[in-house]
């Protein structure tokens, strides 16, 4: 008799374990469902505007190359947040607080930028707190010469109210040979 109930115990405990390994998925998937559509309700409230972070991002463009123009180290400084990173071609990266000031002084010293252009191809809505730029740059010396051109990522932070570069990479498409 012992085995008897053994194997009846055996059985139900089967049954009900095939029962509940039907459950177990449903109840799996139903929590996944709920988790995704929690997800892209939180990613689909982040409103980007795409004329609003263009204007945005020219007007930051325009202030970059009047620093230049003007020779103003306190002006494109301001451009950046206090834990940038710029990472420009051939040169170690830049970061922290002095940062821009630096690579400010640096390409100012060397003549290579006094004017330039950016081309923004398109601009990302990350966060509401945060915009990558992608895009094209020309850069030319005090004779308009054209001294380097390329391509360049820009992601923008928003801090204090303001749009301000975090992260600058740039390279240059002009080849070396020797």
């Amino acid at each position: 008799m012992g085995l008897y109930n053994f194997t009846d115990k055996l059985k139900t405990f089967k049954n009900n374990s095939m029962k509940s390994s039907k459950l177990v998925p449903a109840l799996l998937f139903a929590a996944f469902a709920v988790s995704f559509h929690q997800h892209c309700t939180a990613q689909s409230s982040i409103e980007f505007n795409q004329a609003a972070a263009a204007k945005i991002i020219a007007e930051n463009n325009n202030k970059y190359f009047n620093a230049f123009l003007n020779k103003d180290s306190a002006m494109f400084s301001s451009l950046y947040t206090p834990d940038c990173w710029i990472m420009a071609p051939n040169t170690a990266v830049f970061c922290g607080p002095r940062a821009a000031n630096e690579f400010f002084m640096e390409t100012t010293s060397s003549g290579n930028i006094q004017k330039g252009k950016f081309i923004t191809i398109d601009a990302y809505g990350i966060s509401g707190d945060m915009i990558a730029e992608v895009g094209f740059y020309r850069f030319f010396n005090d004779q308009d010469t054209e001294t380097d051109n390329g391509k360049y990522i820009v992601l923008w932070k928003k801090m204090d109210g303001a749009w301000k570069r975090f992260r600058d990479s740039f390279s240059s498409s002009k080849t070396t040979h020797k």
